[in-house]
Protein backbone atom coordinates (compact mmCIF):
# COMPACT_ATOMS: atom_id res chain seq x y z
CA UNK A 1 0.00 0.00 0.00
CA UNK A 2 1.62 3.22 -1.10
CA UNK A 3 -0.09 6.56 -0.68
CA UNK A 4 1.29 9.87 -1.77
CA UNK A 5 1.30 12.42 1.02
CA UNK A 6 1.99 16.11 1.19
CA UNK A 7 3.55 16.27 4.64
CA UNK A 8 6.66 18.00 5.83
CA UNK A 9 8.63 17.73 9.07
CA UNK A 10 11.65 19.37 10.61
CA UNK A 11 14.23 17.24 12.42
CA UNK A 12 17.55 18.51 13.70
CA UNK A 13 17.18 21.72 11.72
CA UNK A 14 16.56 19.95 8.42
CA UNK A 15 13.31 19.75 6.47
CA UNK A 16 12.03 16.39 5.24
CA UNK A 17 9.20 15.77 2.80
CA UNK A 18 7.18 12.61 3.43
CA UNK A 19 6.46 11.14 0.02
CA UNK A 20 4.72 7.88 0.92
CA UNK A 21 3.40 5.89 3.85
CA UNK A 22 3.11 2.18 4.36
CA UNK A 23 0.48 0.14 6.11
CA UNK A 24 1.02 -0.05 9.90
CA UNK A 25 2.29 -3.34 11.24
CA UNK A 26 1.51 -5.19 14.45
CA UNK A 27 4.89 -6.87 14.59
CA UNK A 28 7.21 -3.87 14.66
CA UNK A 29 10.79 -4.85 15.28
CA UNK A 30 10.35 -8.45 14.21
CA UNK A 31 10.55 -8.19 10.42
CA UNK A 32 13.29 -9.45 8.14
CA UNK A 33 15.10 -6.09 8.12
CA UNK A 34 15.60 -6.38 11.88
CA UNK A 35 16.72 -9.98 11.57
CA UNK A 36 19.43 -8.91 9.11
CA UNK A 37 20.23 -5.86 11.27
CA UNK A 38 19.77 -3.48 8.33
CA UNK A 39 17.96 -0.94 10.48
CA UNK A 40 19.57 0.81 13.42
CA UNK A 41 17.15 1.97 16.13
CA UNK A 42 17.74 5.43 17.56
CA UNK A 43 15.94 7.71 19.99
CA UNK A 44 15.16 11.39 19.37
CA UNK A 45 15.17 12.93 22.85
CA UNK A 46 13.38 16.17 22.00
CA UNK A 47 10.57 14.45 20.05
CA UNK A 48 10.49 11.51 22.49
CA UNK A 49 10.23 9.17 19.52
CA UNK A 50 12.15 6.17 18.26
CA UNK A 51 13.40 6.15 14.71
CA UNK A 52 15.21 3.76 12.46
CA UNK A 53 17.92 4.38 9.92
CA UNK A 54 19.09 2.13 7.12
CA UNK A 55 22.45 3.55 6.03
CA UNK A 56 22.68 1.23 3.04
CA UNK A 57 19.37 2.41 1.55
CA UNK A 58 19.36 5.91 3.07
CA UNK A 59 15.91 5.35 4.61
CA UNK A 60 14.69 6.92 7.86
CA UNK A 61 11.54 5.63 9.58
CA UNK A 62 9.92 7.50 12.47
CA UNK A 63 7.28 5.65 14.49
CA UNK A 64 5.62 5.41 17.88
CA UNK A 65 6.24 2.61 20.34
CA UNK A 66 4.72 2.00 23.80
CA UNK A 67 7.37 4.15 25.52
CA UNK A 68 6.93 7.16 23.21
CA UNK A 69 3.13 6.91 23.35
CA UNK A 70 3.25 6.82 27.17
CA UNK A 71 5.58 9.82 27.38
CA UNK A 72 3.39 11.84 25.02
CA UNK A 73 0.23 10.91 26.92
CA UNK A 74 1.87 12.02 30.17
CA UNK A 75 2.84 15.31 28.55
CA UNK A 76 -0.72 15.95 27.34
CA UNK A 77 -2.17 15.14 30.77
CA UNK A 78 0.29 17.62 32.28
Amino acid sequence: MRKSLDAQAELDGRDYLLTFARRPTRKAGHGPAFQRQELRRRWHEEAKSPWLYDAHKGITVVYEDPKSARLKAEYVRG
